[in-house]
C-alpha cells in the first residue's frame, strides 16, 4: 500500500473532499484525517486516537491518504508514509510552504521528496496584482519547485 501525506493550505482539504465526494467544509480541520479504500459510498469512523477515518470506493486501490490535523505538532519522524503532496493556492510563495520544503529538503534519507501541487482554484487576484503578473508569479513558482527536487519533478498541466 503508499502512503500518502497531504501538506500545505487549504486547498488539501478541497482536494480531499473532492476524492470523497463531500464539501469540503464538512472535513474537521483540527482533527487528524485519514482516507482509504472501501467498497462503500463513504463510511466514516474515529480512531481510538482521535484520527477521523473516512472510506469509500472513490479512493485508487492501494492508496492511503493522511492529511494531519496539526501540522506544528506533528511527529513526522513517527508517521508512516511514503509519499508527500504539499498543496499551494494563490498567492504562492507562502512563509509555512516554504517551512515544509525546508523541511523535506535536510528532512535525510528517512523523508521522501515531496511533490509540490500548486492549485489554480480559480480566484481572482487581487486588482492590484492583474491576471498577467498572476501568471507570471505562477510560472515563478513552478519553476522554483521545479528547480527544488529536478530529479523527482514532473510537470503535470500547461
Amino acid at each position: 500500500m503508499t502512503k500518502w501525506i497531504f501538506l500545505g493550505d487549504e486547498s488539501k482539504i478541497t482536494f480531499a473532499g473532492r476524492i470523497l465526494g463531500v464539501r469540503p467544509r464538512s472535513i474537521d480541520r483540527n482533527k487528524s484525517l485519514i482516507i482509504r479504500r472501501e467498497n462503500v459510498p463513504i463510511k466514516r469512523k474515529l480512531s481510538d486516537s482521535g484520527t477521523t477515518i473516512l472510506a469509500t470506493y472513490r479512493v485508487p486501490p492501494g492508496i492511503e491518504i493522511f492529511i494531519p490535523g496539526n501540522v506544528e505538532n506533528f511527529n513526522f519522524g513517527a508517521a508512516d508514509f511514503d509519499r508527500c503532496a504539499i498543496f499551494e493556492t494563490f498567492p504562492f510563495c507562502k512563509e509555512s510552504t516554504e517551512k515544509l520544503a525546508k523541511f523535506f529538503e535536510f528532512g535525510g534519507d528517512f523523508l521522501p521528496t515531496p511533490i509540490f501541487v500548486l492549485v489554480d482554484a480559480g480566484q481572482e487576484p487581487d486588482a492590484a496584482i492583474g491576471l498577467e503578473t498572476a501568471k507570471k508569479i505562477f510560472l515563478s513558482r513552478r519553476r522554483h519547485h521545479e528547480n527544488f527536487a529536478p530529479a523527482h519533478s514532473r510537470r503535470i498541466g500547461n
